[in-house]
């Protein structure tokens, strides 16, 4: 039998009822909530951990997150086979755009194809250091260098909640990084190995 294509579509940080479908306002989500009406919607699931890094640990590993080392951000973490690299097992091209935010970040996990944003500032692990999407973006903008910009809106926290939440605006719609992110995975399409099926992780860092 022919093995199906799966995208695995990720978002970052947002309650259950962001989506339409889920009780949010209504006609807020409308392709998401083609997709549930389509599929399955699980309405009671819970996260291993509340914390981001250890929870996608966790997600790619199939482990608690203790018994991969995550248990909390930044700090290294082990499995004797991530997800990707079961799929590779079986046949399948492996690729992910987006944030990861596995520690360490250089390490492929089983992805064929990566391309890594896992955040845009430096104010907590330097993650714009391995940003793709920092990259892209500083080319765009002939060498100036955003990360000064995103490390200000990180940062305003503790005197400006609004700021924090809703940041400065200094970016485009074509220069924000969902955008970019999900053109990722159309490079991907392009690039990957068209006789095999694929397993792409397609993560978004908003709504952060």
């Amino acid at each position: 039998m022919q093995k199906k294509n799966i995208l695995w579509i990720m978002t970052d940080q947002h309650r259950f009822d962001g989506l339409s479908c889920m009780g949010g306002l209504s006609g807020l989500t409308p392709h998401l909530d083609a997709l549930a009406a389509d599929g399955i919607v699980f309405e009671n699931c819970y996260t291993p951990s509340p914390v981001c890094g250890p929870a996608r640990t966790a997600l790619k590993s199939g482990r608690f997150p203790a018994a991969c080392g995550a248990v909390k951000n930044w700090v290294p973490s082990h499995s004797p086979d991530w997800l990707p690299e079961r799929l590779q097992k079986v046949g399948y091209h492996t690729g992910m755009a987006g944030k990861l935010h596995i520690c360490p970040c250089e390490e492929n996990y089983g992805f064929d194809w990566k391309v890594l944003s896992d955040a845009p500032y430096s104010v907590y692990a330097n993650d714009d250091k391995h940003s793709k999407y920092i990259e892209w973006l500083r080319e765009k903008w002939n060498g100036k260098d955003p990360v000064p910009l995103f490390d200000k809106d990180e940062s305003s926290y503790d005197n400006d909640f609004y700021h924090f939440c809703a940041g400065s605006g200094f970016r485009t719609v074509e220069e924000h990084e969902t955008g970019w992110t999900t053109n990722q995975f159309f490079r991907y399409l392009e690039e990957r190995d068209k006789q095999k099926p694929f397993f792409f992780f397609l993560s978004y860092f908003g709504p952060h």
